[in-house]
Protein backbone atom coordinates (compact mmCIF):
# COMPACT_ATOMS: atom_id res chain seq x y z
CA UNK A 1 0.00 0.00 0.00
CA UNK A 2 2.68 2.77 1.09
CA UNK A 3 4.62 1.64 -1.89
CA UNK A 4 1.53 2.34 -4.57
CA UNK A 5 0.83 5.75 -2.55
CA UNK A 6 5.05 6.91 -2.73
CA UNK A 7 5.19 5.95 -6.21
CA UNK A 8 2.20 8.14 -7.71
CA UNK A 9 3.69 10.79 -5.58
CA UNK A 10 6.67 10.50 -7.62
CA UNK A 11 4.44 10.31 -10.80
CA UNK A 12 2.57 13.22 -10.07
CA UNK A 13 6.03 15.08 -9.71
CA UNK A 14 7.31 13.58 -12.97
CA UNK A 15 4.30 15.15 -14.47
CA UNK A 16 4.18 18.29 -12.72
CA UNK A 17 7.86 18.97 -13.84
CA UNK A 18 7.77 17.28 -17.43
CA UNK A 19 5.00 19.10 -18.72
CA UNK A 20 4.11 22.20 -17.25
CA UNK A 21 0.92 23.21 -19.14
CA UNK A 22 -0.71 20.45 -17.12
CA UNK A 23 -0.52 23.43 -14.23
CA UNK A 24 0.10 26.87 -16.10
CA UNK A 25 -3.04 26.67 -18.34
CA UNK A 26 -5.90 26.12 -15.09
CA UNK A 27 -3.64 28.93 -13.44
CA UNK A 28 -4.25 31.31 -16.53
CA UNK A 29 -8.23 30.43 -16.71
CA UNK A 30 -8.46 31.11 -13.19
CA UNK A 31 -6.70 34.45 -13.67
CA UNK A 32 -9.96 34.83 -16.56
CA UNK A 33 -12.39 33.91 -14.54
CA UNK A 34 -10.96 36.63 -11.68
CA UNK A 35 -10.76 39.27 -14.41
CA UNK A 36 -14.22 38.38 -15.88
CA UNK A 37 -15.39 38.87 -12.27
CA UNK A 38 -13.82 42.11 -11.89
CA UNK A 39 -15.27 43.46 -15.09
CA UNK A 40 -18.20 42.36 -14.26
CA UNK A 41 -18.12 44.36 -11.00
CA UNK A 42 -16.73 47.49 -12.43
CA UNK A 43 -19.89 47.27 -15.19
CA UNK A 44 -21.88 47.09 -12.19
CA UNK A 45 -20.61 49.81 -10.63
CA UNK A 46 -20.64 52.16 -13.42
CA UNK A 47 -23.91 51.68 -14.18
CA UNK A 48 -25.05 52.51 -10.52
CA UNK A 49 -22.72 56.04 -10.58
CA UNK A 50 -24.62 56.82 -14.36
CA UNK A 51 -28.32 55.37 -14.25
CA UNK A 52 -30.75 58.34 -14.22
CA UNK A 53 -33.80 57.91 -11.68
CA UNK A 54 -37.01 57.30 -12.64
CA UNK A 55 -40.13 55.33 -11.08
CA UNK A 56 -38.69 52.43 -12.24
CA UNK A 57 -35.35 52.66 -10.94
CA UNK A 58 -35.35 50.77 -7.99
CA UNK A 59 -37.18 47.71 -10.04
CA UNK A 60 -34.64 47.95 -12.40
CA UNK A 61 -31.95 47.64 -9.91
CA UNK A 62 -33.42 44.88 -8.31
CA UNK A 63 -33.31 42.42 -11.41
CA UNK A 64 -30.23 43.56 -12.46
CA UNK A 65 -28.54 43.21 -9.49
CA UNK A 66 -30.67 39.80 -8.80
CA UNK A 67 -28.99 39.22 -12.95
CA UNK A 68 -25.48 40.15 -11.98
CA UNK A 69 -25.70 37.99 -8.83
CA UNK A 70 -26.64 34.76 -10.56
CA UNK A 71 -23.93 35.00 -13.17
CA UNK A 72 -21.43 35.60 -10.22
CA UNK A 73 -22.62 32.66 -9.06
CA UNK A 74 -22.23 30.81 -11.84
CA UNK A 75 -18.86 32.01 -12.96
CA UNK A 76 -17.55 31.46 -9.09
CA UNK A 77 -19.05 27.92 -8.68
CA UNK A 78 -18.94 26.61 -11.79
CA UNK A 79 -16.21 27.85 -14.15
CA UNK A 80 -13.61 28.87 -11.64
CA UNK A 81 -13.18 26.17 -8.85
CA UNK A 82 -15.21 23.23 -10.51
CA UNK A 83 -13.59 23.94 -14.57
CA UNK A 84 -9.79 24.77 -12.93
CA UNK A 85 -10.17 21.65 -11.07
CA UNK A 86 -11.19 19.59 -13.84
CA UNK A 87 -8.68 21.56 -16.52
CA UNK A 88 -5.94 20.44 -14.17
CA UNK A 89 -7.21 16.60 -13.73
CA UNK A 90 -7.71 16.27 -17.30
CA UNK A 91 -4.26 17.83 -18.37
CA UNK A 92 -2.50 15.41 -15.49
CA UNK A 93 -4.29 12.12 -16.86
CA UNK A 94 -3.83 12.67 -20.30
CA UNK A 95 0.76 13.64 -19.67
CA UNK A 96 0.52 10.97 -17.26
CA UNK A 97 -0.74 8.73 -19.96
CA UNK A 98 1.85 9.75 -22.32
CA UNK A 99 4.55 10.02 -20.33
CA UNK A 100 3.49 5.34 -18.92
Amino acid sequence: MWNWVQDECYTFLRVLERCPKVWIVPCFFFLFCLGLLAWLNSNLNQYFETRSVTNMTPFLDQFITNFYAKIREKIVHRYLMLGTVLLFVYGYLRCRKKLS
